[in-house]
């Protein structure tokens, strides 16, 4: 079951970046929502991640 959804800024977030931090301690009950593309998002694929989520 997903408890914590983690959605980054743009480009996403590096290794040290608090969500990266979290994202690893939280394990399997932590998931990080992305576009496919930072410069060109696709609404319709965020709105199937969310669902998802």
């Amino acid at each position: 079951m997903v408890a914590y959804v983690l959605i980054p800024g743009i480009d996403g977030s590096d290794e040290q970046h608090w969500q990266s931090l979290w994202e690893k301690r939280w394990g399997a009950s932590a998931v990080r929502i992305a576009p496919t593309s930072w410069s060109q998002p696709e609404a319709n694929r965020q709105q199937t991640n969310f669902n998802w989520a």
